[in-house]
């Protein structure tokens, strides 16, 4: 799975093949990074933030900072990584209008935080609702108790790694309401026997564990849009 690291002052984007030149400026506020495909991309520095950037055809980095990164195509927000507490209200007020706008949301803690940040479960953040483009989730490290507030949403991928989940019945009883839902990605979150009433349920769904769906993902059997 590529990660997402972030550095005060510099960053690096390390292994991958295309041969296309990477512009930044240093002040942590602004980077333009202009590629067609990142097979295997890195930013180092004081967090890995997991987000899967090799189906983004001509993606370009709009914003980061220590809590997030906006990834865009053609200047417009595309893709958001951020911790599991981000508002988008923190964001400058350019992305003011950002909720419309992204396809693709991870919500992950840094990796090498440890218990530190799993300590606390953060909730499931109400914004979410917003995003009425959004067809790619993932959350981890949060406390979810169902998922009425994405029902509304055009939401085909929903990945969940290491969430608390409240009350399970319920919980599995909300993903039925998701009906445009295509692949449950989970690590942790569910047990098998779980899985066999969800799929019951949800007899359209492809469910999968997280490493078999990055197999899928690395083989091209599965292609996000």
């Amino acid at each position: 799975m590529n990660k997402l690291m972030f550095l005060p002052v510099l960053f690096l984007l390390s292994t991958f093949s295309c041969s296309n030149k990477i512009k930044y400026h240093t002040d942590n506020q602004y980077i333009s990074s202009k590629f067609n495909d990142l097979p295997n991309s890195t930013i180092l520095g004081s967090g890995i933030y997991g987000g899967d950037l090799r189906s983004i055809k001509g993606a370009h980095f709009m914003f980061f900072d220590s809590n997030c990164a906006v990834v865009g195509i053609n200047n417009c927000p595309y893709y958001l990584i951020a911790k599991p507490d981000f508002k988008p209200s923190d964001l400058p007020s350019r992305f003011e209008d950002i909720y419309q706008k992204l396809k693709r949301i991870s919500l992950t803690p840094p990796e090498g935080y440890g218990n530190n940040f799993t300590s606390v479960y953060k909730p499931i953040p109400l914004w979410l609702s917003k995003c009425t483009n959004l067809y790619f989730l993932q959350l981890e490290s949060l406390e979810i108790s169902d998922l009425k507030l994405l029902q509304d949403l055009p939401l085909k991928y929903l990945i969940l790694v290491n969430n608390s989940l409240i009350n399970k019945k319920t919980m599995i009883e909300s993903i039925s309401m998701l009906p445009q839902l295509q692949y449950l990605v989970y690590r942790n979150d569910f047990t098998p026997q779980d899985t066999i009433i969800i799929k019951h349920k949800n007899p359209k769904i492809t469910i999968l564990q997280d490493f078999e769906y990055y197999q899928k993902i690395e083989a091209g059997s599965i292609v996000l849009p």
